[in-house]
C-alpha cells in the first residue's frame, strides 16, 4: 500500500512542477519501480531536487490516503 501510495504522490508532484508533461509510472524492478516522462526527456540533477522538495511538501501536508473505486471513464 505504502509503494503504491508513494506512486500517487510522486505523479501529483510531477504534475505540479511540470503541468505539461505526462510522467509515466512502469512496471517494478525488484523493490523499485521504473518512472519516466512519455516525452522521453530526463530531467537534470536540479530537477530532480525540485520533485523531491514537491514529494516533501506533499507529504508534510499529511493529508489522508483512502482507497476509493473509480471506473475507468471517471480515473481519465
Amino acid at each position: 500500500v505504502l509503494r503504491h501510495s508513494l506512486c500517487f504522490i510522486v505523479s501529483i508532484a510531477a504534475s505540479n512542477v511540470w503541468p505539461d508533461r505526462r510522467l509515466v509510472i512502469s512496471h517494478s524492478l525488484g523493490h523499485a519501480y521504473f518512472f519516466y516522462f512519455s516525452d522521453c526527456q530526463g530531467i537534470t540533477a536540479e530537477e530532480g531536487e525540485t520533485l523531491s522538495k514537491e514529494v516533501a511538501r506533499l507529504v508534510a501536508l499529511d493529508l489522508p490516503i483512502r482507497r476509493q473505486p473509480v471506473n475507468y471513464i471517471h480515473a481519465l
